[in-house]
């Protein structure tokens, strides 16, 4: 199988650029750079993008300019693994930390018997997904999710994957790794790799924080409604699992 791996940087980010470009180039590992988006200069791409309609109706707080830029990025890196001539692409953040050879990974993935469109090489949060162990590859376990990890530090995303995501979100109004749990019910297949491959370097603060969060004062009606509508989109998804089991 052949693959290309995609790093997604911003221009202004060097130091993450030379952090993740080392690693690579230690496990001679080529690459090819994704631009990363700040809407607030390209904003015909988030009025291209990004539906407040399905904001309102799909999740319980707008987005952030760094979410949305970050989302179009990605979206980009589907879009180059369409283009090339390979069978996968291994999309990585620049903030990325390599704890293993993942050379070895890419080159023997044709022996994974489970059709896979997205393999999770990460979870960085602090009481990781529980998923049940289907097969054995290398040292790791490939595991099926109930409900995917969210963040996309490292993940594996083969052609037809990449085709599955960009056909469901033209339009979006959701995080993009938030998205990608829902799209388990419209035919995405995520699996993971555990123990996990890839880490994320502490050094480096949050590029999607940088612009602009939600620590704005807001009302204690509005902060209700918030976690109201949290609550009844987790108890949906709930919901959702039953109907596939």
């Amino acid at each position: 199988m052949t693959y290309q791996i995609y790093v997604i940087n911003m221009s202004s980010s060097s130091d993450r650029f030379k952090s993740i470009s080392d690693q690579l180039e230690e496990q001679n590992l080529s690459f090819k750079r994704i631009p990363g988006i700040n809407v607030l200069e390209e904003e015909q791409l988030k009025n291209k993008h990004y539906s407040k309609k399905k904001n309102k109706f799909n999740y319980f707080v707008p987005l952030t300019d760094g979410e949305i830029g970050c989302y179009i990025a990605h979206r980009n890196a589907w879009e180059e693994i369409l283009a090339d001539e390979t069978d996968f692409g291994l999309v990585l953040e620049d903030d990325a930390f390599l704890k293993d050879n993942l050379k070895s990974i890419l080159d023997n993935l044709d022996i994974i018997k489970t059709k896979w469109d997205i393999l999770k090489l990460a979870d960085l949060s602090l009481s990781p997904r529980k998923g049940v162990n289907i097969e054995k590859f290398q040292k790791y376990n490939l595991q099926r999710y109930l409900k995917p990890p969210t963040l996309c530090v490292a993940e594996l995303i083969t052609k037809e994957g990449a085709k599955k995501l960009l056909n469901l979100s033209n339009t979006f109004g959701r995080p993009v790794d938030v998205d990608k749990q829902w799209f388990k019910f419209e035919g995405l297949k995520i699996n993971g790799l555990r123990p996990y491959p890839v880490d994320t370097n502490d050094k480096f603060e949050s590029i999607i924080d940088s612009f602009g969060n939600r620590r704005s004062l807001i009302s204690f009606r509005e902060k209700l409604n918030r976690k109201l509508k949290r609550i009844w989109l987790n108890v949906i998804y709930k919901i959702k699992l039953l109907e596939i089991f």
